[in-house]
């Protein structure tokens, strides 16, 4: 469930209790996730970015690095 945050880009797909399935939120602290399938995911760039820079990688759901796991 979205609390404390604001949906940039509206999910295509949601359940009933609002998680969001596709899409990508903005938190009132400035931090970004994207998610695709209810999952944290993003292609090349880090599905989370957090305001003071800290950047995680996820690729459907698992926590990743581009030069190996994490």
């Amino acid at each position: 469930m979205i609390r404390g945050g604001r949906l940039l880009y509206r999910p295509l797909h949601s359940s009933r209790r609002g998680s969001i399935k596709h899409g990508m939120i903005e938190w009132a602290n400035g931090d970004r996730e994207w998610w695709y399938n209810g999952k944290r995911h993003r292609v090349d760039r880090p599905a989370v970015e957090r305001a003071n820079g800290h950047r995680e990688w996820y690729y459907h759901g698992k926590r990743h690095r581009s030069d190996g796991p994490a």
